[in-house]
């Protein structure tokens, strides 16, 4: 069959190209058992009314069936319309192999079902064997295609010719299939983390997403955690099991030239942006672009933790031991990189480089913060306060914790400045808390949580006024609410803080919030709690 590229269209940059040469060695190199996987990779992403499709791979792939069935309701170059059985060969042999594979299936011909032989191979004859089996009418239509078919299909797929890429040794810079990062996440560690784990909980987040990407848009993707999980959702949602459907499969993209270059041209790809500028910058209106707001929870979909109890059952069920089972799933739900951390296999690869022992105060110290506005001038004093630092200095140490771009400890949104997956961030730095950053915590807690509301005892009309007049709270809530999540999370990540003397994460948060509490009501009757209940005694 003539599929020339002139009429079907070539999205792949003329750079990126996989050529015959290189399907040919491929081949050679053992690798044509593949081949199903590489046709099904093909219809699904260039078939856009594909109804079915089925390549069975590895031991199916043997087993004496169809190598592929496939039913669509148009026609494009390649795959017919309707219903299509498909025979995959790799033999140098070509013509005797087809002959032999037709007169196999003859007893199954039907006038209602198309027959496609496709042989990556030089096969020379595949036009005069088609033209030999059409002309017999024992099938409603026979195509015949070789290796430059196969190039040439691939011209129209970048997916797909990522995908080989990655396969035959020669990745793209900038360009990574979501196929392939997920099968190295899944085999880092001893329990593979798959879909059932990583969307425990999480299934509506999971169908909206499905839904939002069959049109060309942008998705914005979000929640308290850090991009490697964002991607582990993504590629979750889209990933494992899914590539048997009929679902897009998903190239992840950094911001190189090729990247530019692949979504510049027409197309209807499926993608996850770096950032959003890089999305703003470039012509993308063809594709579906998946972006990622790591720390962020203003978002088209929030990711939320996954749910301990699935979590547990899907460990369960990959035979993990019922206690161990539980508490790996405790873990999952404060921080599923801490539970991919315990379960790695090399534990060390994992951890980001801002976590290494020998942190320094600011570092520390920000961690305690958690969030603050740095347009607001009183966060700015109290995080120098907190930190003994000019905030200069403080802001220097922000950047270059924000610095590692896929596994940031901070980010910034405006002049929000925030950590970006707090538990998980409590559990790489909360054993280098000392006893000094407590003790600073402890004032910088006090003066924020207790900073006198300046509207208290005005009726609406006089909190308005004042407003006007510039009245306003030294501190943002971004700074009160940092400091409640980390007193938070003093008490729930209680085996991660040891400063000394017994005192744990849990008794220095209720100590805390003991004072807090005490020195509250000392404002509101005049009188510590202590005191109250002498008096009350008295009486």
């Amino acid at each position: 069959m003539d599929a020339s590229t002139d009429r079907i269209g070539a999205t792949v940059p003329e750079h990126l190209r996989i050529s015959r040469d290189e399907l040919l060695a491929w081949v050679d190199s053992g690798a044509g058992y593949d081949l199903p996987g590489l046709v099904r990779r093909l219809v699904i992403e260039t078939t856009p009314d594909l109804e079915r499709v089925h390549f069975p791979a590895g031991v199916g792939a043997t087993s004496g069936g169809w190598d592929g069935r496939v039913r669509a309701s148009s026609r494009n170059a390649f795959v017919p319309a309707g219903h299509s059985v498909w025979e995959l060969s790799v033999e140098k042999a070509s013509q005797p192999k087809a002959e032999d594979d037709f007169a196999k299936r003859l007893v199954e011909a039907t006038s209602d079902v198309t027959y496609v032989q496709l042989i990556c191979r030089p096969w020379t004859k595949a036009a005069e064997f088609a033209a030999t089996h059409n002309a017999d009418r024992r099938w409603k239509e026979v195509l015949a295609y070789n290796v430059d078919d196969l190039e040439t299909w691939l011209e129209t797929a970048p997916m797909t010719t990522i995908w080989l890429a990655e396969k035959i040794g020669r990745p793209v810079d900038g360009i990574r299939s979501a196929d392939a990062w997920w099968a190295d996440w899944l085999a880092s560690t001893t329990v593979p983390l798959n879909e059932d784990i990583i969307l425990a909980g999480r299934s509506a987040e999971a169908e909206v997403l499905r839904a939002r990407v069959g049109e060309p848009g942008t998705t914005v993707v979000g929640g308290e955690l850090r991009p490697e999980e964002l991607r582990a959702f993504v590629a979750a949602v889209f990933g494992g099991s899914q590539l048997e459907g009929t679902r897009r499969p998903v190239l992840f993209l950094t911001d190189t030239d090729d990247a530019r270059r692949l979504v510049s041209r027409p197309g209807n790809l499926l993608v996850v942006a770096p950032n959003m500028a890089f999305v703003q910058e470039l012509p993308v209106a063809n594709h579906h672009v998946i972006v990622l707001s790591s720390g962020k929870t203003h978002a088209d979909i929030t990711v939320p933790p996954v749910s301990s109890a699935e979590v547990e059952a899907a460990l369960k069920a990959a035979g993990v031991a019922d206690g161990t089972a539980h508490d790996h799933g405790t873990l999952g739900r404060r921080s599923r990189l801490a539970l991919r951390r315990r379960l790695a296999i090399k534990p060390s690869l994992h951890e980001p480089k801002w976590a290494a022992a020998g942190a320094d105060a600011i570092r520390r110290r920000m961690l305690l913060a958690s969030s603050w506005n740095q347009s607001v001038p009183g966060d700015r004093e109290a995080l120098e306060a907190l930190t003994g630092r000019t905030y200069a200095e403080i802001e220097d140490c922000a950047r270059a914790a924000m610095a590692e771009p896929d596994d940031p400890m901070v980010s910034l949104t405006s002049d929000l400045w925030h950590v970006v997956s707090l538990a998980d961030a409590w559990m790489l730095l909360g054993a280098q808390i000392s006893s000094t950053d407590i003790e600073a915590f402890r004032q910088h807690a006090k003066n924020v949580l207790l900073e006198p509301d300046p509207f208290a005892g005005l009726t609406e009309v006089e909190r308005l006024h004042a407003q006007f007049n510039g009245v306003r709270r030294r501190y943002s809530e971004n700074l009160a609410s940092g400091v409640a999540k980390s007193l938070a999370l003093l008490g729930t990540v209680d085996d991660a803080v040891e400063v000394g003397a017994g005192r744990t994460g849990a008794s220095i948060a209720s100590s805390i919030v003991w004072e807090l509490l005490d020195a509250a009501n000392r404002d509101l009757t005049g009188a510590t709690w202590k005191e109250r209940e002498n008096q009350t005694g008295r009486r």
